[in-house]
């Protein structure tokens, strides 16, 4: 009995409920949105006729860094969620 409700007990901590609710965040990110931005680049880049980097990719290319941004920091703030596991 003291199992389950040692269970029950981890499922309502807060570190818990976070680092599930980045993990769906950060896949809903990886998964969903940057693959649609990188391929509009991509278009941007293999459409263009000259040599050079059309002004166009540039705002793309911003909003893939911003997207890496924000993948890369919640993967570092669930990790620390995940090993130090804080009680608030």
């Amino acid at each position: 009995m003291f199992f389950i409700e040692n269970i029950a007990h981890k499922f309502t901590q807060f570190w818990y409920i976070a680092a599930i609710v980045l993990y769906l965040v950060t896949q809903i990110v990886t998964v969903g949105m940057l693959p649609k931005v990188t391929a509009f680049g991509l278009g941007q880049l293999t459409g263009s006729q000259s040599d050079n980097v059309p002004s166009e990719y540039q705002a793309t290319r911003q909003k893939t860094l911003k997207l890496l941004n924000v993948v890369h920091t919640f993967a570092f703030l669930l990790l620390v969620l995940m090993v130090w596991k804080p009680v608030f």
